[in-house]
């Protein structure tokens, strides 16, 4: 008796299959994980954003100043706006957009807010949405007596 070769279980017809599927699925994925990256960077650089808006606002909230002082009072609250923005490491402070003000409510107290604008670059571009996109928050707070 003459024993046969096993067979193929998948066939001659099913080799290169598993090639060209990779070669279609592959750009999907690293696509994917492209846009994923670039949404968490948006995500992080909001947070931080808001973060130091919400310092920023805060630290002028509980400091007192007069029309003397207001320039050094300013000089703080963007100083402290910056601190947070040196968390994400990567981008620099004084790219940022810092606007401290102050005025009254409709109740009579004395607010401050605080505006941090900050560019956003994308790591590659994206086509229908620009390179640079800029984060922007805004942080109000009472001021303390």
């Amino acid at each position: 008796m003459i024993s046969s070769p096993p067979l193929d279980p998948y066939g001659p017809a099913r080799r290169g299959t598993v090639a060209t599927e990779l070669a279609l699925v592959l750009p999907v994925l690293v696509l994917s994980v492209l846009v994923c990256c670039d949404f968490s960077r948006v995500m992080q650089h909001r947070t931080v954003v808001a973060n130091a808006a919400r310092a920023a606002a805060q630290q002028g909230a509980m400091k007192q100043f007069t029309d003397y002082t207001y320039a050094d009072w300013e000089r703080r609250v963007r100083a402290c706006a910056e601190e947070e923005l040196n968390c994400l490491g990567t981008v620099d402070p004084g790219q940022a957009l810092i606007v401290p003000s102050s005025y009254t409510d409709d109740a009579g107290y004395r607010c401050v807010a605080v505006d941090v604008e900050l560019p956003f670059e994308t790591v590659i571009s994206w086509g229908a949405i620009p390179r640079t996109i800029p984060i922007y928050y805004r942080a109000e707070f009472r001021q303390f007596r």
